[in-house]
């Protein structure tokens, strides 16, 4: 995978989950995931479309930081996996 590839995939992620929702998130699609720290519908489907794109051109593990804030047991996969191979996600 190059940077060409990841780049298109976080691209595709902002015109379908984030730019459309820019300044014009619904009641009920902010969350308070803890204290003072809010997390977005945009956020999450963001996240879950990047993962499942990059999963499907490479065979690693994927963390995202919404999906680990659900399930931590979610980290254990890097530390699994070789250092060339895992993808950890921030927002």
């Amino acid at each position: 995978m190059d940077v060409d590839q990841v780049t298109e995939i976080v691209m595709d992620a902002a015109r379908v989950a984030i730019l459309p929702r820019f300044r014009a998130l619904a009641d009920g699609e902010v969350a308070e995931k803890s204290p003072g720290e809010v997390v977005t519908v945009a956020d999450r489907e963001a996240e879950e479309l990047i993962s499942r794109r990059l999963r499907e051109v490479l065979d690693a593990p994927v963390v995202g930081e919404e999906a680990a804030a659900e399930d931590p047991r979610l980290s254990r996969a890097l530390g699994e996996a070789p250092a060339t191979a895992r993808w950890l996600l921030l927002g």
